[in-house]
């Protein structure tokens, strides 16, 4: 949230976009979250599917009390990989902003 909070006034002041065309700039950065919840969601579903594998409480009777983990260490294993790459893609969009990364045309007419 706090990138999102900061896009668009980073985008008119470093790259002296008009209000209008830095709001356009959430859109892609929307679709890359649906994107990522997607995936995390198919992430932690695939951790969930080999923990049940690897339980040993047969697979015809388990329940939410017969696993021999806890629903939250479930939860929180796979969550590593997840906060790592999301620090790594925040360093990246510092980076892109402190260098001007983007190049943008200044001529009338132009995005």
């Amino acid at each position: 949230m706090t990138l999102q909070a900061s896009l668009g006034a980073q985008c008119v002041e470093i790259y002296r976009l008009n209000y209008l065309t830095a709001g356009l700039v959430y859109i892609p950065s929307g679709v890359g979250g649906a994107v990522a919840a997607f995936f995390s969601g198919k992430y932690i579903d695939r951790t969930y599917r080999k923990a049940l594998a690897s339980s040993t409480t047969p697979s015809s009777t388990l329940t939410g009390d017969s696993l021999d983990f806890t629903i939250e260490q479930f939860r929180l294993k796979g969550v590593y990989v997840l906060i790592v790459t999301s620090a790594i893609e925040t360093v990246g969009y510092g980076l892109a902003l402190m260098t001007k990364a983007a190049k943008i045309s200044n001529r009338p007419g132009r995005l």
